[in-house]
């Protein structure tokens, strides 16, 4: 249930032109022709590669998927069996499961505060067998006891139960017990995890340090149920009230207990290759060779595994052909996209993906020939304005700005370091100002589609209800009609018949007109042509932009908006005085419940409503919704999607996406990025993951059609950077900016 579907569990690509090193005991069975498919993407920096302490968006996650296997997988097809209105188990694919049987809860009647209902749906157990003769990346076996081993030590370092642990993940694999009390029913009942002792107990294991917390593992446990040397079956039960499946462990790719039977309750830090430990060894496709990502471009190599267990019927099929998978890796930014997209372009690369981050140059890739753009449904991510709502929640009550302003201090800029939020008023004006259609076709070049608050690839979106549009009239009425920005409207003569210039004035402080509202606005390199563009729509209504340049208070930042997001932000002020900032967030379209959660409920859930002397401020769950959009009955839909079957989550969806697009309005939701995979066409690639699988891969040469082009070496790479940077000058200088 809950947040362990906020991180994307999803693999990509990899990298490098260095001959691979080898610390791995699989052997390597040499072909006549050796054959490298190389990479190309811009990632973060990384840290670790470890499930437990992973962080989403670094460069080492591209190595991963080659690496380590789920026990299920997700084809691109995959549909939760909504036609049904249950799980469905036969949407999973098997990988190192080989089947599988579901027990559910029983469907019972709940108490909860608005009425009670009957909880459907819920998995609570699930019995797998295990593939049978699989070894891992050192020769040693799969089996029952390594996937206990997996799931239970994901459990026991995030909870820090031994206090070898780290809390950095804490949250997706732990939740507040007294959050559900009220939705308990006699077969599914929590209770005794939120009663006096251990934050949160496994096993025989728990944490007594964070004994206020009072959070339950949502696993149970896990049974063997067959015990044997290779393969055997398993039974996984849970704590969750789990309508989507394998909550809790479907981020768990695993890992071998013979290499790290040291590290089964501490993480594995770091990915150096010159590591004494080996980093990835798991059972997949491929074997890491390590990499370098200090560099521009950064560097690394997986080499093929012969001993897959997998290897026989990929290759009588025709894939699994590349002996080695090298990857280059740049940083974020329009440096590193722009020498992406040379590397692409000369053929130094075999495939790139074209997505928001890392955008292609899509006019140069669909005039070449020997490129294959293989379109896809638009990304999850959802490109939106956040618009603070915060001063219409307990942060606004007398004593609780002291209180924020005392435990996040700023370097600077104190003045500011108190909840600043925006009147909903002025939140739905601003939907309604803002002129969609020429930032998505203009601006992104066609490149983007509107989105809708949850995502209009959403197997929950609703196309039939409202959302804002590009319609000046209703934002100024909606300025004219409040009790606040009225008056202001009055004495600044504007009325229904004010001419655009009049509203201009009044943004300009033209003639001794004063602006209705100072936007406390926050951008960075990649939303500059949206800010030109929303900065001149917000003058038609009378509003103003506090640093319109970003040079006086430092409000376009110098790197990526993400980089300082958080509660306390990390360029010196906390995101709770900001007013308006981009926030492009991962929103699955197929198992969106738990960032549903985070991001459109009452962090307190509700505490404060009730009890706000004794809410600790430092006790949020979740931290990410930024934009303090809280509302108690938002808080009980979302309890009624995590409880709902399919067919009724819909109900609670449709609700809340009403809620957010019409009457919230803490969001302009802006747009999702198509995207493509660029291959070119001497090699074939499928997507049946939904992603590049490495293994699912076959050179088929260019044939006669097309020339051979002769492969680039890592100095031309590097030269090719290096001309890059010089260029990006001009090319940055003449990008189409709005005026």
């Amino acid at each position: 249930m809950k947040t362990v579907f906020k991180y994307v569990i999803i693999g990509l690509l990899l990298g490098s032109f260095f001959f691979p090193i080898i610390n791995a005991t699989a052997s390597i069975e040499p072909k006549q022709t050796t054959r490298h498919f190389r990479v190309g993407t811009t990632t973060a920096p990384s840290y670790n590669w470890d499930i437990p302490i992973a962080t989403a968006g670094q460069a080492i996650g591209v190595f991963t998927p080659g690496c380590l296997e789920p026990l299920v997988g997700l084809s691109d097809d995959y549909d939760r069996g909504l036609s049904e209105g249950v799980y469905k188990a036969d949407t999973y694919i098997p990988v190192l499961a080989t089947s599988w049987t579901i027990d559910f809860w029983p469907e019972e009647m709940n108490n909860a505060p608005s009425g009670g209902f009957i909880n459907r749906g819920g998995v609570a157990n699930m019995t797998l067998r295990l593939r049978e003769n699989v070894t891992f990346h050192d020769g040693s076996a799969w089996n029952a006891t390594v996937a206990k081993w997996n799931i239970d030590r994901a459990y026991i370092i995030t909870g820090n139960l031994t206090g070898n642990g780290d809390l950095t993940n804490k949250d997706t694999y732990w939740l507040k017990a007294n959050e559900w009390t009220d939705y308990y029913t006699p077969g599914w009942n929590m209770s005794s995890y939120g009663e006096t002792g251990a934050y949160g107990y496994y096993g025989i294991y728990s944490n007594p340090s964070e004994a206020t917390k009072q959070k339950y593992p949502s696993v149970k446990q896990v049974v063997i149920t067959d015990d044997q040397p290779n393969g055997g079956e398993i039974r996984i039960e849970w704590n969750d009230f789990n309508t989507v499946g394998m909550t809790g462990v479907g981020l768990i790719s695993y890992i071998s207990m013979a290499t790290y039977g040291d590290y089964w309750d501490k993480p594995i830090r770091g990915y150096d290759i010159s590591d004494p430990l080996p980093h990835l060894v798991g059972t997949g496709p491929y074997i890491y060779g390590g990499f370098d990502d200090s560099g521009s471009p950064g560097g690394g190599t997986l080499v093929k595994n012969y001993e897959y267990w997998n290897r026989t019927a990929l290759e009588a099929d025709g894939w699994f052909d590349a002996d080695y998978i090298n990857i280059l890796t740049w940083p974020q930014g329009t440096f590193g996209i722009e020498s992406r997209n040379t590397a692409l372009m000369t053929h130094a690369l075999d495939y790139a993906l074209d997505y928001h981050w890392t955008p292609v140059d899509y006019e140069d890739v669909m005039n070449e020939p020997r490129i294959d753009y293989i379109e896809r449904p638009v990304m999850d991510q959802l490109g939106t304005i956040s618009l603070n709502a915060i001063n219409e929640t307990w942060w606004a009550w007398p004593g609780y700005r002291e209180i924020a302003n005392a435990t996040y201090p700023t370097p600077y800029n104190n003045n500011d370091n108190v909840p600043n939020g925006v009147p909903r008023a002025m939140r739905k004006a601003m939907s309604y100002a803002f002129d969609y259609d020429t930032y998505l076709n203009v601006g992104m070049d066609h490149r983007y589609v509107r989105s809708s608050s949850i995502g209009v690839n959403n197997i929950y979106y609703n196309a039939s209800i409202p959302i804002a549009y590009y319609n000046v009239t209703i934002a100024r009425n909606a300025l004219l009609n409040d009790a606040y920005f009225g008056p202001l409207c009055t004495a600044n003569l504007l009325d229904e018949s004010s001419t655009d210039l009049e509203w201009q004035n009044v943004a300009n402080s033209v003639g001794g007109k004063t602006p209705l509202w100072v936007l406390d606005f926050y951008w960075d390199d990649q939303y500059q042509i949206f800010k030109n563009l929303f900065q001149t729509n917000l003058e038609d209504i009378g509003v103003t932009l506090k640093d319109p340049t970003g040079s006086l208070y430092g409000n376009k930042v110098t790197d990526s908006i993400w980089a300082h997001l958080g509660y306390y932000w990390a360029g010196g002020f906390p995101v709770f005085s900001a007013q308006a900032w981009p926030l492009d967030y991962a929103f699955p379209s197929k198992t969106p419940e738990g960032v549903t959660e985070m991001y459109f409920s009452d962090p307190s859930n509700g505490i404060w409503r009730t009890n706000p002397g004794d809410y600790w401020l430092f006790d949020w769950f979740p931290w990410w919704n930024l934009h303090f959009g809280y509302n108690d009955t938002v808080d009980g839909w979302i309890k009624r999607i995590f409880l709902s079957n399919e067919t009724s989550k819909q109900e609670w969806y449709n609700k809340l996406q009403d809620n957010l697009q019409n009457y919230q309005y803490n969001g302009i939701f802006v747009g999702q990025h198509k995207q493509g995979a660029c291959v070119w066409k001497d090699w074939e690639i499928s997507t049946f993951w939904s992603s590049l699988s490495y293994h699912l891969t076959r050179y088929v040469g260019f044939g006669e059609e097309y020339p051979e082009i002769p492969g680039f070496l890592t100095g031309i790479l590097t030269g090719i950077s290096i001309l890059t940077t010089v260029g990006l000058i001009y090319a940055v200088q003449r990008k189409t900016r709005f005026k």
